[in-house]
This record gives structure tokens, C-alpha cells and sequence, in this order.
């Protein structure tokens, strides 16, 4: 599962991060030639053959590890990264740095790394923008640090980032929608654009509040819909939610409840409950008549 996710986010993220960093850098040199994409042959066929290899019917669980690992190290070879596994050369010595901070959950309270696919594949889209040259002059480094999946610490890591001696043209992260929605409401200050991985809190959707955050993963809301429809399906007249007392999960039944309503279906019962009292909330649940 680790492969899958990996070729995913590398797409993702490498797509969404050269769009954006493009900007960036054309915008804080306008006054120099407009920037032209590397135009490569050989890039262009390995990545159709990368696709035609992975949308196969079914889906990306039906191809062999082996294929994919061979199409990245044909790419890789391509590239000129085979002996190169930082994805510098020769030309990208003497360019100029553009820095982008990866704030990634490399260890979490619970003893968990859920961050280290994600940096993989970031590692891998900067390799490719760098060897492709596809920033003339310029050269992307990727700053990596931790976030714990806390808030407190993922701010500390973005001003510790800010006040170096480098400039952060660019924030890769966050997996945890708190510490995205944390980072977000600090990057407008800094005019720093914020590209989110994994955070799916609808809260991250308003514009007007987050105004440089962008995601790769859609919110938990845009399920609501497919859930109503299968609740009516089943032609269940009424249901009851049973939600963890957090933002990710409260906003999300929120909107579910409108999509119910749309759909004639009454909600009798929206439960909340926390890590000390779940096993309470959950006989009071058993106990609501229906």
C-alpha cells in the first residue's frame, strides 16, 4: 500500500508544486524572460508508458511492483539521475536556490510514521524539476522537518524556516488537517503559498480564511453526498451520527445532516464522543429509540 501511495502523491505533488513554484518565481521576476518548459522527448514517452502501464482495467493494485520500478528507473536513467540521487548536475551548481519547506509527520504521539511515503515522493518530484531544468537558473531545495502532527511544533518548524537565513518560497505539508489549518492561518503574513498532501478538513475549504492554501486531497464533505444516496438506497427513513468530538469529524456529519434533509431522511441523534468517554456515548447511543 506504501508503493500505491507513493505513486500517487508523486504525481500529486509534482504537478501541483511546479505549477505553483512557477508562479512564485515569475511573478518575483517579472522584469526577466518568461519562463519556457524544457521540452524532452524522452520524458514524454517514459510517462506514457508509466500511465499506460498503471490505468490498466481495474486499478493500480492489478500492476507489479516490478513494472512500475522499472518505468522510474528508466525515467530515473532519462534524467540523468541513475548516479545522481540527490538530483543535482554539473549546471545546477552555480543556480540560484529556491527553497521549499516539507513539513511532513515523520513520528506522531502514538509512535507512528505516517509522513515518510509522503516524503518520498517529494524527494522524487524535486529530483525531477531540478534535472529536467525545467526552471532554467534555479534550483529546487527541499527543507525537511517534523510536525509531530502537532500544531504547537509544526509553527515553530515554519518560523524557525522563516527567520533562517533562506527564503521559503513555498510550504509542502501538512498530512493532519489541524496542523494544515494552523500553518494556513500564518502563511498569508508571510506571502508563503501552502500545498497540503492529506489534510481533508472541510474548515480548510473557505477561501476568504485561507486565501494560499491548496490541497491534493479532497475534504471528508465530498462523501456526504454518496452516503445520503446510499442511505436512501436502503430506504432507512431515520438515522443516528456517532462522530469523535473533533473539527475533522463534527464539520463533515454537519453537512451530512443537510444532505439527509435534501433527501427526506431524519436524523434523530448526532452523538459526540472522546477518547475517555466513547463506551458512554456508545450505550447512550444503543439505548435512542429509532
Amino acid at each position: 500500500m506504501v508503493l500505491h501511495h507513493l505513486i500517487q502523491r508523486s504525481f500529486c505533488v509534482f504537478f501541483i508544486s511546479l505549477a505553483l513554484i512557477l508562479y512564485v518565481v515569475h511573478v518575483k521576476n517579472a522584469d526577466q524572460q518568461r519562463l519556457s518548459f524544457a521540452r524532452n522527448e524522452n520524458f514524454s514517452s517514459l510517462i506514457g508508458e508509466l500511465f499506460a502501464r498503471i490505468s490498466r482495467p481495474g486499478n493500480l493494485a492489478d500492476v507489479a511492483p516490478g513494472e512500475i520500478f522499472d518505468v522510474f528507473k528508466l525515467l530515473n536513467s532519462s534524467l540523468g539521475l541513475e548516479n545522481d540521487t540527490d538530483g543535482t548536475s554539473s549546471e545546477l551548481n552555480n543556480a540560484k536556490h529556491v527553497h521549499i519547506l516539507g513539513l511532513f509527520e515523520l513520528t506522531t504521539k502514538l509512535g507512528g510514521r505516517s509522513g515518510v511515503s509522503e516524503l518520498m515522493a517529494a524527494n522524487l518530484a524535486v529530483q525531477h524539476v531540478n534535472a529536467l531544468n525545467i526552471l532554467p537558473g534555479y534550483k529546487l531545495i527541499l527543507l525537511i522537518n517534523d510536525t509531530q502532527c502537532d500544531p504547537g511544533v509544526a509553527v515553530d518548524r515554519l518560523f524557525h524556516a522563516i527567520y533562517s537565513k533562506m527564503t521559503v518560497f513555498m510550504l509542502l505539508g501538512s498530512g493532519c488537517s489541524n496542523v494544515s489549518e494552523a500553518l494556513a492561518q500564518v502563511v498569508p503574513y508571510w506571502n508563503i503559498i501552502q500545498v497540503s498532501y492529506g489534510s481533508k478538513s472541510p474548515a480548510l475549504s473557505d477561501r476568504r480564511k485561507f486565501p494560499l492554501f491548496f490541497r491534493t486531497a479532497a475534504p471528508d464533505s465530498t462523501h456526504n453526498i454518496a452516503k445520503a444516496r446510499f442511505i436512501k438506497y436502503h430506504k432507512w427513513q431515520m438515522v443516528a451520527a456517532f462522530s469523535q468530538s473533533e473539527n475533522r469529524y463534527l464539520l463533515p456529519i454537519n453537512h451530512l445532516i443537510t444532505e439527509l434533509e435534501k433527501e427526506n431522511v431524519t436524523c434523530i441523534s448526532t452523538v459526540t464522543f472522546s477518547s475517555d468517554n466513547y463506551k458512554d456515548q456508545l450505550q447512550l447511543l444503543k439505548v435512542t429509540k429509532c
